[in-house]
């Protein structure tokens, strides 16, 4: 993993780590996610997210992403597969996780 810029942001909802986060501070479904949680925060409490580089993020359970797929996030800040809509590239996959790029 290589981030070139982490961001703060004060989680509005409890977020796990490795997971998309939206702008507002909470994990959820979106195709446009604002980064990637690093460390998981509880609601009210600062949570650090890699908003621009490498990442990696929880596979949702069913999900087989691929190298070169793109991934949204399911409700629960997950990657899902997403080839129509997602916008997050997959450029590693691991076995509980892919590693993305969050531009």
């Amino acid at each position: 993993m290589q981030d070139i810029f982490r961001d703060t942001l004060i989680a509005t909802a409890d977020v796990s780590a490795n997971r998309f986060v939206k702008a507002t501070g909470a994990s959820g479904a979106t195709v446009n996610p604002y980064g990637v949680s690093l460390f998981g925060a509880l609601s009210g409490k600062p949570c650090d997210v890699v908003a621009l580089g490498l990442a990696e993020v929880e596979i949702a359970s069913g999900q087989t992403p691929v190298v070169g797929d793109l991934v949204a996030s399911d409700a629960d800040g997950k990657a899902i597969v997403d080839n129509t809509t997602g916008k997050i590239l997959v450029k590693k996959v691991l076995t509980s996780t892919v590693e993305v790029l969050i531009r």
